[in-house]
């Protein structure tokens, strides 16, 4: 995580010429400046709103602090989820599932690159909410997943349906029933308000003063804010007919995806498992590519979610081995060697060497 935050700063130092260089994304600095006290009910306001009685010297502080908290407290989590996972797997298969976690550049090497993105708050609300789950604390999965969506809506795309599909494979159908009422009511309640009610409808010109300097107005964060879904689907195509991404992009993009999809088929199938409905959640990540432009962000969750299933797969004892020896250490040694392309990216993909290269 670390070597991914100095790659961030390292490229927006060079890229500022090393004076005044942001310690982190403004756009994703400018999530906590809103929230609800003075905002009203704007989506992704909900995190904004811890910080609402800070100054603007002490906001900065304390939202740096909050950022590496969560850090460390996904550290934490994956740290403690493959220490329950190496008793359960072959030595060479621990060692490709810690691979895909620490090493892998859309792996922690990215949460460092793209510091303080309220994707990384919700990571850490999937796990609680799958622990919930495991402990039969359905009421407490139904919060988190709230929680989530009031945080940041991508959650949608990749925390729900995991969740939903994670119970569907728990039981039987008695079982599931209550577990699955509860996730889709705490879903469609929160999907209804943030979509009737989830803007600022007083407009630009309000919100901007309603922030009080701490937002320029002319930042592209306030048009994600602000515009409606129809919108969204006009700009990334508008971005695409400007050629933001060229053909070798997109197709690796494609490869990427398609890379990551074959490896949990193989783990599947190295454990005589059929395909089922958790193994189709990574799709669901799909939509994004169309409702925005970040498309080395939304890799990275297709990534996750593959992972996630994984290891979920092994914590519940249903996968014993990933893959097999040789195709493990191969596998490794692959990644391993992924460190040197740096962090997948947040828009385009890796930027390290998009700057070495001058793509």
């Amino acid at each position: 995580m670390a070597a991914g935050f100095a790659v961030q700063y390292g490229l927006a130092a060079l890229a500022s010429s090393g004076a005044g260089a942001p310690l982190f994304s403004t756009f994703n600095a400018a999530h906590f400046e809103v929230g609800y006290f003075h905002q009203g009910f704007i989506k992704r306001g909900l995190i904004g709103t811890l910080f609402t009685g800070f100054d603007s010297a002490a906001r900065f502080t304390a939202v740096v602090a909050f950022n590496l908290l969560v850090l460390a407290g996904f550290a934490g989590l994956v740290a403690g989820v493959l220490a329950a996972c190496r008793p359960r797997i072959e030595h060479h298969s621990f060692r490709l599932l810690a691979a895909l976690w620490i090493v892998a550049p859309a792996g922690a090497i990215n949460l460092g690159y793209d510091f303080a993105r309220l994707d990384h708050v919700n990571f850490l609300l999937l796990g609680a909410s799958l622990l919930a789950l495991g402990h039969g604390r359905v009421a407490w999965a139904a919060l988190f997943t709230v929680l989530a969506l009031l945080i940041h809506e991508a959650f949608l795309f990749y925390g729900v349906p995991f969740l939903l599909a994670a119970v569907w494979r728990s039981g039987t159908a008695s079982r599931r029933l209550v577990p699955m009422i509860s996730l889709l009511g705490a879903t469609v309640a929160s999907s209804v308000l943030l979509w009737q009610w989830g803007r600022f409808e007083a407009g630009r010109a309000a919100l901007v003063a309603s922030a009080d300097g701490r937002i320029n107005p002319s930042h592209n964060v306030l048009n994600v804010w602000l515009r409606p879904l129809s919108a969204n689907l006009r700009y990334v195509g508008e971005r695409w007919a400007q050629g933001l991404f060229s053909l070798v992009e997109l197709g690796l993009f494609a490869v990427f995806a398609a890379s990551a999809m074959t490896l949990l088929i193989a783990v599947y199938r190295a454990n005589r498992r059929p395909l089922d409905g958790l193994a189709a959640t990574p799709l669901a990540v799909l939509p994004l590519f169309v409702l925005g432009i970040d498309y080395a962000r939304w890799l990275a969750l297709f990534w996750l979610v593959v992972v996630a299933i994984i290891t979920h797969g092994v914590v519940t004892q249903r996968f014993t081995r990933l893959l097999g020896p040789t195709a493990s250490r191969a596998s490794v040694a692959l990644l391993a060697a992924g460190l040197l392309l740096g962090p997948l990216g947040s828009v385009h993909l890796f930027p390290l060497m998009r700057y070495a290269f001058g793509i």
